[in-house]
């Protein structure tokens, strides 16, 4: 042998057989420079191989022990945490229990993210990727769930979105006579459904036309008549006389609605911004005491971004309506375009890309999107669930959460309420003793 120290490295490590197989897996390049599979079985062959034989059965049984008493260390930790998980099928089963369970498993694969990525797994990422892509995948399926399957829609955010809806979901006109009977909002946007499964009717105009008895087709909702009988006559399509009725421009309607809400998102987020805000300046007391307009700064650069995110991405989801009627001919995509429409609304996250909020907000629209698009699925027969299966993704998430905090590099968790909270189901804290053991400590002294 040419080289005795790569034969004998080899003679400890593999057999002939094995290293027969390693040879014909290597490509052809490598295989001229390595030794011959009989070549090396005959120089085996010639020598006493027992010696090299007790060395490698050895070696492996060392190698596969430890492998397996790490294993079993790190699936006896994740399993004893998480276990305690399986103490929320005593709660009954409720929306609650859902939401835990999806807020658990979203945190817990956010904290995975975060290990692997101060591992350097996703250092070759593009740089315009981030959780704001959450953003337009959540809001794309969130408004076609609103549409189409509003009992499957978050009933608080559903509220949330038709309050601050000034321009396109019409209030009823304050000089309205008591007889008229307005429509409500849900039957508003149950005609917006309705007018998409006919593919987008054209509008017929009451005032052009006051000897048609029917201007609406029979399946759209009667009730929206009191606001497409006072339609501008030049609308085209049925939509347009819907959401903005009196604006026949449909880029004026847009702009017209986003400087209507956002002064009253921003009322909204001025009032409850500081509650969130004002515990990180009172951590830097001598930042707050050398520059008091520390506190204005803080929360403009909290209120403004977010402010103008919610707004655009409303004005941009309804206005999307009027433009896919633009773009896009009547067949093509009649309910699809709903999640086109949010999709684009949801662009709008690029506002708070880079910023404290990206993330926070990003994940709270994913949770909400796959509560919803869950239900959605169970609803129309896509999947079916399974009894006890919001326990079974809240254990697995504890136990992911416990192998990240265990495992994970320094910062992966990068939240103090999930490291006290994992802390404590480790039994690395004991709840209540802090002060026993100080008083305790005292009375040794003493």
């Amino acid at each position: 042998m040419s080289h005795p120290i790569l034969y004998n490295a080899l003679r400890y490590s593999v057999n002939t057989t094995e290293y027969a197989t390693i040879y014909r897996r290597t490509p052809k390049p490598l295989q001229r420079r390595a030794l011959d599979p009989q070549k090396y079985e005959q120089a085996a062959r010639s020598r006493d191989d027992y010696h090299a034989a007790s060395v490698r059965a050895a070696v492996r049984v060392f190698i596969t022990t430890q492998s397996g008493l790490k294993l079993w260390e790190f699936i006896q930790d994740s399993i004893g945490a998480s276990l305690s998980g399986a103490a929320l099928g005593i709660f009954p089963a409720s929306q609650l229990r859902l939401t835990m369970a999806i807020y658990v498993a979203a945190r817990s694969l956010e904290f995975l993210y975060n290990a692997l990525e101060k591992q350097g797994r996703f250092s070759k990422q593009p740089k315009w990727m981030g959780s704001w892509l959450f953003f337009p995948l959540s809001f794309g399926q969130l408004l076609h769930a609103f549409v189409f399957d509003r009992d499957c829609f978050p009933t608080e955010f559903g509220d949330f979105i038709m309050k601050y809806t000034p321009e396109y979901i019409q209030r009823r006109p304050a000089n309205a006579p008591p007889t008229l009977v307005w429509p409500s909002r849900n039957e508003i946007v149950d005609a917006l459904a309705a007018m998409a499964n006919l593919k987008w009717p054209a509008f017929t105009s009451p005032i052009l036309h006051p000897k048609n008895p029917s201007p609406l087709p029979p399946t759209i909702p009667q009730s929206i008549s009191p606001i497409t009988s006072r339609a501008h006559a030049s609308h085209t399509y049925l939509s347009c006389a819907l959401i903005h009725p009196s604006t026949p421009s449909c880029l004026q309607a847009a702009i017209s609605h986003f400087l209507l809400s956002t002064p009253q998102l921003a009322r909204l987020f001025l009032l409850f911004t500081p509650l969130f805000a004002i515990p990180r300046i009172l951590r830097s007391p001598s930042r707050l005491s050398s520059s008091p307009t520390i506190i204005a700064k803080v929360l403009s650069n909290a209120i403004i971004p977010l402010t103008l995110f919610v707004s655009l991405a409303i004005t941009t989801s309804w206005s999307s309506i009027c433009l896919a009627q633009t773009l896009l001919p009547r067949h093509v995509f009649p309910r699809f375009r709903f999640f086109l429409g949010g999709f684009a609304g949801g662009m709008a996250g690029l506002i708070l890309r880079g910023g404290s909020q990206e993330k926070g907000n990003a994940l709270y629209m994913a949770r909400l999107s796959a509560d919803s698009l869950w239900k959605v699925g169970k609803k129309k027969g896509w999947w079916k669930g399974v009894r006890g299966g919001d326990v079974l993704v809240f254990v697995i998430g504890l136990g992911v959460l416990n192998a990240v905090t265990d495992y994970g590099r320094e910062g992966s968790v990068d939240s103090g309420l999930v490291k006290r909270v994992m802390a404590n189901l480790q039994g690395e804290r004991e709840l209540g003793m802090q002060v026993n053991n100080k008083e305790e400590g005292k009375q040794k002294k003493i």
